[in-house]
Formats: C-alpha cells, structure tokens, sequence
C-alpha cells in the first residue's frame, strides 16, 4: 500500500515548489536548479508563469539561467519565447544583461535578431553583453553577417567603455579572419601556378 501511495503522489517536490525555492539562495535554490532540470518539461510552465509575478531581481536572473539550461533539453518554444521577452522588457539592466549571456552560450541562430536588437538597450552592460553573445554565435551569423558587422562597428564608439572595448575586439577577429583567408588565398594562388 506504500510503495502505491508513493508512486501516486510523485517521487520529490513539484515544479511549481522548486521554482519558489529558486528565491530561497543558497543550497535549496541550487537544489531546486538541479530538480528543475532534470523535470525538463513539467518546469516549464511553472518557470514561464513565475516570470508573470514580477519576483524578485535575482530570482529573475536564476529562472532565465534555468530556462536557457532546459533549451538543450526541451523544444518547447515558450522557453526561448520567455527569455527573449526578458531580454527586450525586463525592467533591470542586470537581467537583461543575463539573458543576453545566456542566450550567447546557447549558441543558437533564432537569438541573434534579438541580440542585435539588444545591442541598442540603454544600459551599456547589456549592449555589451549582447555583442559578448553575438561573437559567441559569429559562426552562424550567415544572412545578418552584414548587419552585425555594422553594429558592431558603430558600438566601437559607444560610451560605455566596456561596449567599445567589446566592439573593438569583435572588429580585430573580423580583421584577423579576413587576413587569414587572404594569406591562404595567396598560398593557394602560389601553390596552383
């Protein structure tokens, strides 16, 4: 009759608790990190419902990270859905700015139209942290090459130093890849004559 009882009733906390300890620190909301993760699926509506309640700045910050972990694991498009909408709406720069650092180590093409958009916010940790994503994703920028070459140049003068600084190293591995081909074009083109 226990082993019945147990198995109808589940084998830990429900999502919708993990997410409340998300807020607690420490070990518990790192505990609830890992839980979350491994429900895949079943946290994503708790996760997403949360975000709708405003809770606090660090909480913010740890959902995004739980929800950019559970894009490797789930499909589910109110995942990127969500941390796309932080991105452009949070109202706190440091949120924004880890979303924007999330979405850089996901590594995945749908981000960077969102990420260009993002490299215009008014906070400057964000615009940097953006181009941090962007240079991330630089192996799959195909149909916006142009336009983040663009933006990323422009934000070469920026004031916030960190965006120009940012900028500026993107622009040196632009020029050192094109220098690379062009040496290897030469040897190629000594090579067949």
């Amino acid at each position: 009759v226990s082993i019945v009882l147990l198995l109808s009733t589940g084998c830990g906390p429900e999502p919708e608790d993990l997410v409340a300890d998300l807020s607690r620190g420490g070990a518990v909301a790192q505990n609830a990190r890992q839980e979350l993760l491994l429900a895949r699926e079943r946290a994503v509506d708790p996760l997403v419902k949360a975000l709708d309640q405003l809770p606090s700045t660090e909480t913010r910050i740890e959902i995004a990270s739980v929800l950019s972990s559970l894009m490797m694991r789930t499909e589910d498009v109110r995942v990127e859905a969500a941390l796309v909408r932080l991105l452009a709406q949070d109202p706190e720069p440091s949120v924004r700015a880890a979303v924007a650092h999330d979405l850089g180590l996901q590594r995945r093409a749908s981000s960077i139209p969102e990420l260009l958009l993002a490299t215009a916010d008014t906070a400057g940790a964000v615009r940097r942290a953006a181009l941090e994503a962007l240079a991330e994703l630089s192996g799959k920028w195909d149909a916006d090459t142009t336009r983040v070459q663009e933006r990323v140049r422009h934000l070469s003068r920026d004031p916030h130093a960190g965006t120009r600084v940012e900028a500026m190293v993107i622009l040196s591995r632009l020029v050192h890849t094109r220098l690379q081909a062009a040496r290897q074009a030469t040897l190629t083109g000594d090579l067949a004559r």
